[in-house]
This record gives structure tokens, sequence and C-alpha cells, in this order.
């Protein structure tokens, strides 16, 4: 026990001097986009978001919109995902050059996310990713010494597995006894459907914008056992692009990407491709849904394949603009930001709950998609700023320093 102790303190963090820039940069910029659709979340009731059948809104409220769900909703949390894998990658092979405890120091830092991430979705938004993260996060623990190949055909096969689940489930539907009529008409089912959602809307709107503490936290709750119950069902995108950070690392990509532009320039191409016309089918369906049942599962799989592809895009459009030298400096901005990236995105939600809830300036549901934007643009630049001055005077963000001492079980230096 004594020798364990030993080999578990000597592998310590990851210090600032050995960090590798590219991967605070991706992060920043994914803490940026992760607000962009955030703060639609702070400020309005879950079933109204994104709602592009609403003519309620302005046209350029519907623009930024459609745009969000185009380009921005569920692509970033892509990017945290698989830097997550390659941070899992980071720490196993930190540990065996230490000869330390993977195990021991891995699932602490799990533990220790899961701890700041239900906290985080209790006190803040329910919509907390780290807490999820952190209970797919043992499932990489089955892959740190497979081979790369076999990381990769895993990666493809969870990705795909809804779709897989959601072909079999269209093959063997079966219709509805067509000689029971159902007393009510299409039309009624409809306004009974409506009718039910405003009265959730309206539950949000009497708990977030003009209800007690009290009656916050009684909701959040309830939101926050919903969102990790369907975390089986809405897993599997974030899994694979786990294994797919896992499967980058291990290929040597990562330690390497100076000599793999040419191969990050054909993955950047072929991602776009994949990610536009994928995210614009499941966009188009939105728009105009269809009953056929195979074109919905088509616009399924192009969410499902479209998401990831364009978050892999903005990685490698990134990469090489950076390492070709164009946008170096603005791109180097957001690198504060992701040093200490779980700091800033807790941040964030602290700041906007405060600005939409009702102990706050209780703006919740009175703001459109545009005014939103404009927050964001004028936030964000202050939290680089604040970031910047942060990490003149201390190595590690808050929040990050807690976790390194709990994993790691010593105290970093902060200053």
């Amino acid at each position: 026990m004594k020798n364990s102790s030993h080999q578990t303190t000597n592998c310590g963090p990851v210090k600032p001097s050995e960090r590798l820039l590219i991967l605070d940069i991706l992060r920043g910029f994914a803490i940026f986009a992760i607000l962009l659709v955030n703060i639609h979340f702070y400020s309005r009731p879950l079933f109204v978001i994104f709602n592009l059948h609403d003519k309620s809104v302005s046209l350029l409220d519907y623009l930024v919109q459609a745009g969000t769900v185009l380009f921005v909703s569920e692509k970033f949390y892509s990017i945290l995902a698989l830097l997550f894998g390659i941070g899992m990658a980071i720490i196993f092979e930190r540990t065996r050059i230490k000869k330390a405890r993977f195990g021991s120091i891995y699932i602490r830092r799990l533990i220790g996310l899961f701890i700041i991430g239900i906290t985080h979705a209790l006190l803040f938004y329910a919509g907390d990713f780290i807490g999820n993260y952190a209970i797919l996060g043992f499932f990489l623990i089955f892959f740190k010494n497979r081979k790369s190949k076999t990381i990769l055909i895993f990666c493809l096969i969870i990705l795909l597995f809804p779709v897989f689940k959601r072909i079999h489930s269209v093959l063997t539907y079966q219709p509805p006894n067509q000689t029971v009529q159902s007393p009510l008409s299409p039309e009624d089912l409809a306004k009974r459907r409506q009718e039910r959602i405003n009265r959730l809307v309206q539950k949000s709107v009497n708990a977030y914008g003009n209800g007690t503490i009290s009656q916050i936290f009684t909701l959040r709750l309830k939101e926050t056992r919903l969102q990790y119950s369907s975390l089986p069902f809405m897993g599997w995108k974030i899994l694979s692009m786990f294994l797919l950070g896992l499967w980058c690392w291990k290929k040597g990509i990562v330690k390497s990407l100076a000599q793999n532009l040419n191969f990050i320039k054909k993955v950047m191409w072929i991602s776009l491709i994949i990610g536009v016309l994928g995210c614009s089918f499941n966009l188009y369906n939105q728009l105009i849904p269809s009953r056929n049942l195979y074109l919905h599962i088509l616009a399924f799989f192009g969410n499902q394949l479209g998401a990831p592809a364009l978050g892999i895009f903005y990685i490698t459009g990134i990469i090489l603009l950076y390492y070709n030298g164009i946008g170096k400096k603005f791109f180097s901005l957001f690198s504060s930001v992701g040093r200490m990236a779980m700091s800033n995105y807790i941040f964030q939600s602290l700041i906007f709950t405060t600005i939409f809830y009702s102990y706050g300036l209780g703006l919740y549901y009175k703001t459109g998609y545009t005014l939103n934007l404009l927050f964001v643009v004028v936030f964000f630049p202050l939290q680089v700023i604040l970031s910047n001055l942060w990490l003149k005077k201390f190595k590690y963000g808050p929040l990050e320093w807690v976790l390194r001492a709990f994993v790691y079980l010593k105290i970093p230096i902060m200053k």
C-alpha cells in the first residue's frame, strides 16, 4: 500500500508547460459555441426551444434559430467528447510511464467530475453535460488496452447503433387496429398536444421566471432526474466520440499534428460534406415533417452522422488554420478559456441563470434569439479577459484545481 500511494502522488496533473495549446484552443472554442446554444435553454422553456414552426418569432429571430440548429446545436458537445477521449488517453499514458495505477486515478477523476456535474445541475442548470461524461467515461476503461483498429470499429458501431435500432423498429412496426376508431379527430389530438405543451411551458415560467428558489430547485431536480434517465437513449453519440478521441491519440495524430496536416485536410473536406448533407436533411425534415417512416429514418441517420461530422470539420478546420498561421493570434485567444474550460462553463450558467431567473433580473422567456446572441457576443470577450487575468496569477482554474487535488490526493501549487 505504501508503494501504491507513492506512485499515485508521483503521477501528478499535467503542468501548464506540458499542455498542448491546440487542445486548449479547441476546448475554448467549444465553450464559446456551447454558450450559443445553452443561452436559449437558460432563457426559455425546453418545450419551445428551436421550434421552427413558431410563427410568432421575427424573421431575424427565426434565422438565428435555424442557423443555431444547423451549424451549432449538438456539434460542439461532440468536440468536447472527443477531447475527453484524448484526455483519458493522456492519463493512461502518463500513468504507464510513471508506473502509477491508472484505475484509481481515472476512477477518482470520473467521481470528481460527477460530483461537480451533479452540483452544477442541481444549483444552476439541469442540462449539465459534465455528469453525463463522467458516467459514460467508465466505459472507456474497457478500451484502454485495445488496438486502434478495434477502437475505431466500436466507435462506428456505437455511433450507428441508434440508427440500426430505429430501422428495426420501422421494419417491425405494426399499424394500430383500424377497427377501433379513436373518438378524437387529428385536429383534436393536435389541440390536446398543444394544450399539454402550454401547461408545461407555464410551469417553467412560473418556476424559473416568477418562482421562489425552492420552486426553482424542485423543478430543476425533476429535470435533472429526467436528463440522467435519458442517458441510455442519448449517450451513444457521446461515447462514440470518446472512442474517436482515444483512437486519435493512439494513432499518434494528436502528438504530431504538424506532420499529419494532409490527412487532417482530407478529413476536413469529407466531414464537411457529410456534416452539411446530414444536418441539412435533418433540418429539412424538421421544417417539412413527413409521415413517411423511411424518410424519418434518413433524417435521423443524417443527424446522427451529421452533427459529429460537423464537429470534426470545426476541429480540423481550426487545426489547419492555426498551423498554417491563418488567424493564429485570433484562435490563441480561446486557449485561456480552454485551460479552465470547466470553470468557465459553470461560470456561464451562474451568470446567465442570474440574468434570466426570478432571483436575478427575471428576464426568463422575455428575450428573443437575436438578443440572446448579442448577450453571448458581449459576454464571451469578457470571459476571455477574465481567464487571461486569472491565469496570469494562477496555474489552474478554480474547479480544475479542486478536481486535481481530489484526483491526485495532493494539493497542486496554485500560483
